[in-house]
């Protein structure tokens, strides 16, 4: 059985979806399971978010879903939560942001009920400095939790982000519940074992000390930048310490949910998958 700190979280929302969350293998009523919408926008730079996702997912349907997924022996808990993911063409970090952004993003919440919010960007503009948007963005987040808006914080770097991500994650160490690494995003692909491995503990050890990783990969294997199944489950089940995994993303993934299906049994610990498709 999966501890409590294994979770699986998948994206979803990225293209124009032609699924419902009923038809993902979420089939483990011991595994938690996060849905990140994406993407709350900011267009404009200035922090004004707006809903960028399929408008089916409205606030019914999400609570429907949660109600249908409770924890094993509660009435009320939802095992799936809901994160909003929030982005933007190119951050800017402009005098102003961090007021409008904290607006825009409570009325985001309290419209569709999300359970919290994941810190997705990837692409800031050079003049912005690491502690610039560090601090924009904890303050951000700070407000959000005093306000009580949400529960779950995670932040999503992207390689050529770290040290953005870095200044953020060390300015809300507390706060941060997960670290969701797109492995997907480094330069050079693994392509073996080992390099997989050393680089998911550099992330877990060096990069970002004491945090709850989520290790990222495609979930389809035409996407650029997609990590070998067998590999990416072996490093996994390898690596002591790591809190789960996450799919990049739902509406992307062929409908067999091949990746899901096996990201869900290697947090299970039944065994290690092997893959339907080998590279």
């Amino acid at each position: 059985m999966a501890s409590n700190s294994s979770i699986y979280a998948e994206f979803f929302g990225v293209s124009t979806p032609h699924i419902t969350f009923d038809v993902l293998p979420n089939t483990d009523p011991n595994i938690p399971f996060h849905f990140i919408v994406s993407s709350a926008v900011d267009s404009q730079g200035d922090g004004n978010f707006a809903a960028g996702w399929y408008p089916v997912f409205d606030a019914v349907t999400i609570s429907n879903y949660k109600g249908r997924h409770l924890k094993p022996g509660s009435n009320t808990e939802s095992q799936t939560k809901f994160i909003l993911s929030i982005t933007s063409p190119q951050f800017k970090g402009i005098d102003g942001w961090t007021d409008k952004a904290t607006n825009s993003i409570i009325n985001l919440i309290n419209q569709y009920n999300f359970d919290g919010i994941d810190i997705c960007f990837s692409s800031i503009d050079r003049s912005v400095t690491a502690q610039n948007f560090a601090n924009r963005v904890a303050e951000l987040i700070r407000r959000l939790r005093q306000q009580r808006k949400i529960g779950i914080v995670s932040i999503s770097p992207t390689p050529t982000l770290d040290v953005y991500y870095q200044s953020l994650y060390h300015n809300l160490h507390a706060q941060v519940d997960f670290v969701n690494y797109r492995f997907y995003g480094l330069p050079q692909i693994p392509v073996d074992l080992r390099t997989f491995r050393e680089a998911i503990v550099r992330v877990k050890d060096v990069l970002y000390p004491g945090a709850k990783v989520l290790v990222g990969n495609k979930t389809n294997r035409q996407s650029n930048g997609k990590i070998n199944d067998l590999i990416f489950f072996q490093a996994y089940a390898q690596v002591p310490g790591l809190h789960g995994i996450f799919g990049w993303a739902a509406d992307e993934s062929p409908r067999e949910f091949t990746f899901e299906r096996d990201a869900l049994k290697a947090l299970a610990q039944v065994q290690i998958p092997q893959p339907s498709i080998y590279f």
